[in-house]
């Protein structure tokens, strides 16, 4: 499965995050959760720990290397952290932040899934005509 890169901004200021949208989940490493909520990466590691072993997540995925590649076009493997990690450590380092990257990732998430429903409608209304037309001839 592809990874596509989304530029967020931050109500807050000006500066630009890219995260990254793979396996129908936001990633972000260490060093974007440390611009995003506006602390050390050293400190997002010391509270990724801390969640880690309050064992939150049980089984779950959090972290998971991804191939992104860049706009020039080079590729390269990160670890990368999904959503549900960055806001269980958003919430104890910066909630306002994190209550605001939450309400854009659920927007953007939600129209991503509206767009994937509308090609595939799309998609299955050219069968069905096609289909149509093979049979009725």
């Amino acid at each position: 499965m592809s990874t596509e890169i989304i530029p967020y901004q931050s109500q807050a200021d000006d500066s630009e995050l890219n995260v990254y949208y793979h396996n129908n989940t936001f990633w972000l490493t260490l060093n974007n959760m440390s611009q995003l909520f506006n602390c050390s990466a050293q400190k997002i590691y010391s509270t990724l720990k801390e969640v880690s072993k309050k064992d939150a997540f049980g089984t779950m995925v959090v972290n998971q290397h991804i191939e992104v590649t860049s706009s020039s076009g080079k590729k390269s493997i990160g670890n990368f952290y999904n959503l549900d990690i960055i806001m269980a450590i958003g919430y104890r380092l910066n909630p306002n932040q994190a209550t605001e990257f939450r309400l854009w990732s659920l927007f953007m998430i939600k129209n991503y899934i509206f767009q994937q429903a509308k090609i595939q409608y799309s998609v299955v209304g050219s069968l069905k005509r096609t289909f149509s037309h093979m049979l009725s001839a």
